[in-house]
């Protein structure tokens, strides 16, 4: 069996007081301009395509755990987010427990040993997904981590072959904005830290 494992972010709170996954241009000095949103709409699409298959959404409180009311998590909204674009409701799975990137990885054999998961599909951002694999290959993950089979994939080419038209020009938009370089640039030096040993595991 093939699940999808979608790596949560950040959220952001719009002018009704209402939670989100950041989508392009609604990112604040919290969140940062990081387009999670994009990470919804690529396992929707992923989805339709995968009907049988189950969607493993992950993402505790992270950084907003003072600022988030304690029913909410990051995994919670993205399930939500998914719901309303049309999932079925058992067909959508929350991990909610873990705060980073590294924490996400560490918590995947869990799934795999009580669903039967034979493969693993793990979608984040285009900009995200270098460290991520950076950090599969050098960071201490346990043995039953490293013995997975994983596949990854970033949420920009998922939307780009839904609807390349579309999506082509609003990703290129997003990746030359200041927001998003900055993010990228950030993401560039983790790595580095990763592979020399020097990286603060959380």
């Amino acid at each position: 069996m093939k699940i999808l494992f979608v790596l949560g972010g950040m959220l952001v709170q719009d002018e009704r007081g209402q939670w989100h996954t950041v989508d392009f241009g609604k990112g604040s000095k919290l969140s940062g301009e990081t387009c999670d949103r994009w990470r919804v709409l690529a396992a929707y699409e992923w989805y339709k395509k995968n009907p049988d298959r189950l969607i493993i959404v992950s993402g505790g409180r992270g950084q907003l755990d003072t600022v988030l009311s304690q029913d909410i998590t990051i995994a919670s909204m993205m399930k939500k987010e998914l719901l309303a674009l049309g999932v079925p409701k058992q067909s959508v799975l929350i991990e909610d427990k873990t705060g980073t990137t590294y924490q996400q990885l560490q918590v995947l054999p869990d799934f795999v040993g009580r669903y039967n998961i034979g493969e693993v599909v793990i979608i984040t951002n285009r900009w995200h997904l270098p460290r991520v694999r950076v950090m599969y290959e050098h960071a201490p993950l346990s043995k039953e981590v490293k013995k997975l089979s994983i596949t990854f994939i970033d949420a920009e080419s998922i939307l780009e072959e839904a609807d390349t038209l579309y999506w082509k020009p609003k990703i290129a938009e997003a990746y030359a904005s200041p927001g998003l370089l900055s993010q990228m640039e950030r993401e560039k030096q983790g790595i580095k830290k990763i592979v020399n040993g020097t990286y603060m595991y959380q």
